[in-house]
């Protein structure tokens, strides 16, 4: 995903529009964006809204906080499982269900990589 226009880009975009005698396809050509971030950023300043962009909300993850000492535990008794039997233990001890993707999240962020037996 791109990164959002600076603030400064946007103030400039909808200066030029709002100048009049360019269309939006000029005025998107002029600054290097796409049509539709210019008839965006002037229904925005049309309708009074701020031209910031919208903030992207982070996902938390209080499931993987709250389980990592119980991983780690199981993790030290058994060193060896496949991720779906981690997720079954980790269910069986706690009662919370987990899946394969978030045993491999938790096995990731404790600094644990693939390796094979041999």
């Amino acid at each position: 995903m791109p990164a959002p226009l600076s603030m400064d880009l946007r103030r400039r975009i909808v200066a030029a529009y709002e100048e009049g005698g360019a269309s939006q396809q000029e005025v998107a050509d002029r600054f290097d964006v796409g049509v539709a971030s210019v008839v965006r950023l002037w229904a925005k300043h049309r309708r009074g809204e701020s031209l910031e962009a919208k903030t992207c909300p982070r996902q938390e993850v209080p499931l993987q906080n709250a389980l990592m000492d119980d991983f780690q535990e199981l993790l030290d008794e058994e060193p060896d499982l496949p991720q779906w039997m981690y997720a079954e233990s980790l269910e069986a001890r706690t009662g919370r269900s987990v899946s394969k993707a978030t045993v491999g999240r938790m096995l990731r962020k404790l600094g644990y990589t693939l390796k094979k037996k041999r």
